[in-house]
């Protein structure tokens, strides 16, 4: 069912599989991962992330009927962390079956936090090196600035450092998980005002327990989505699972509402939805930018 079936690709990429969309792609890792490795073309080499074993399995099934050559991360090439801090991180890739032979590795720096970026990062060298074995010119220089310079809006997004302000898509209860990680590891111990909206189809329930460890405080709002749930529903969860939580109308109005309620000392976080987390980035670049404005004007 993946649009990019439309087009015919020189690699091909399969990252994390997760429980995310079962209505339409099945209710087992199994049978999502058979659905992902759609994709996959007669011939052409995929790069696949680490799974979980049965994930790996289906799409290992289906690779060889096609006679897709894989390379695995994980397997075929390593990587482990090296510095981190909340400007970003680094980490050291390199090919498992040279290793004993002298081949070079690399290290590279990333903006973005978390580990489930090194191993994107990972992932996303091991398909630049199957690119140049098909004679694609990339060098390592180009290689460290791309990684170096690489933007992704949304995704554990530090706007405000102190206190701190970060919105994120996490929008199941697998990149929830990771969220409460990266929480832990940059900010351990650390009390959460959580402004949270989500599609209605979602395991709401199961993305709130999650998190449940950290938050002080649950803002429901919602997005301008047609799918996005009632934010008076999302508090029903919340206190379901005995968190303390409000509605607000509004993403403005509740990003407005957690400044209050954080004082100035607690973290704000922003997730449950892309659509949430990019209506959150809309309303504080406005007002920064507003911010900007009258300063300059005075």
């Amino acid at each position: 069912l993946d649009a990019t079936n439309v087009c015919t690709p020189d690699i091909t990429v399969i990252t994390s599989i997760s429980y995310d969309h079962t209505d339409l792609l099945g209710e087992t890792l199994e049978e999502i991962a058979a659905e992902k490795a759609g994709i996959l073309k007669q011939g052409i080499p995929l790069v696949l992330s680490q799974q979980a074993a049965e994930a790996r399995e289906s799409i290992l099934r289906i690779a060889a009927q096609r006679s897709v050559p894989v390379v695995e991360v994980g397997k075929d090439y390593l990587f482990h962390p090296l510095d981190k801090s909340l400007s970003g991180q680094s980490l050291e890739v390199w090919l498992q079956e040279a290793v004993d032979g002298g081949a070079a590795h690399i290290e590279v720096a990333i903006p973005l936090l978390g580990d489930h970026q090194l191993e994107n990062a990972a992932t996303a060298y091991a398909a630049l090196m199957v690119a140049r074995e098909q004679g694609i010119q990339v060098s390592d220089s180009g290689i460290r600035a791309g990684f170096q310079s690489v933007q992704w809006p949304g995704r554990f997004e530090l706007l405000r450092k102190d206190p701190a302000l970060i919105i994120d898509s996490a929008h199941n209860r697998d990149s929830a998980r990771k969220l409460h990680k990266v929480l832990q590891d940059y900010f351990p111990g650390e009390q959460v005002v959580l402004v949270f909206g989500a599609s209605e189809d979602k395991d709401i329930q199961g993305m709130l327990s999650e998190l449940k460890p950290a938050i002080f405080k649950v803002i429901t709002t919602k997005s301008t989505h047609p799918r996005a749930a009632d934010p008076d529903d999302l508090v029903k969860i919340a206190e379901g699972i005995n968190l303390n939580a409000i509605s607000t109308a509004s993403v403005e109005s509740a990003l407005t509402e957690a400044e209050r309620l954080a004082n100035g000392s607690t973290i704000i976080l922003v997730t449950g939805s892309i659509f949430v987390a990019a209506a959150a980035r809309a309303v504080w670049m406005a007002a920064e930018s507003e911010k900007n404005r009258t300063a300059i004007g005075k």
